[in-house]
């Protein structure tokens, strides 16, 4: 289990939040040492049954329990779409990509397991709107194939025009 900490009202770290002795994580923080954690934990084998804090009716409420920190009610899912990103990008890095001005559009296809689609795409559509961002001249389509493994990413050059 890997629970990021969330400050709770009330309590004495809530207290060293407001004298200033403690200051939790950013909400982006605590998904990148989640996701190292994760990524170290199952290449070690180990199973990781949960990740970020449960959501309750105290804490989802509008005066909830959560003081500060980097509570989310799907905190999982925003660090399994940071590995998705990751492993996307890296792919990304060994298409040889044109030079020419303007950009020559290039075509591919980016591919997970049915189970690991939502990460790949990421949470809101995070992932998507990163990469139509950062690669605008690459014309991305989604796609499923139940052959891979979940939690596995594929980038699938599909061609380049001028």
């Amino acid at each position: 289990r890997i629970y990021p900490t969330v400050v709770l009202k009330d309590t004495a770290l809530e207290r060293m939040c407001q004298m200033g002795t403690y200051e939790p994580l950013t909400e982006e923080a605590a998904i990148h040492t989640a996701k190292e954690m994760y990524k170290a934990l199952t290449k070690a084998g180990i199973n990781v049954i949960r990740v970020g804090l449960k959501s309750t009716d105290i804490i989802r409420s509008e005066d909830g329990a959560v003081g500060a920190g980097s509570y989310h009610p799907a905190f999982r899912q925003l660090m399994e779409a940071e590995i998705a990103k990751e492993s996307i990008e890296e792919q990304l890095a060994k298409i040889p990509m044109p030079l020419s001005l303007p950009p020559a559009e290039v075509y591919v296809t980016f591919m997970s397991h049915p189970e690991s689609f939502s990460n790949m795409v990421g949470n809101k559509r995070s992932n998507k709107i990163y990469f139509a961002e950062k690669y605008p001249h690459l014309r991305i389509k989604y796609a499923v194939d139940e052959t891979m493994t979940p939690g596995g990413y594929a980038v699938r050059h599909d061609k380049t025009e001028i």
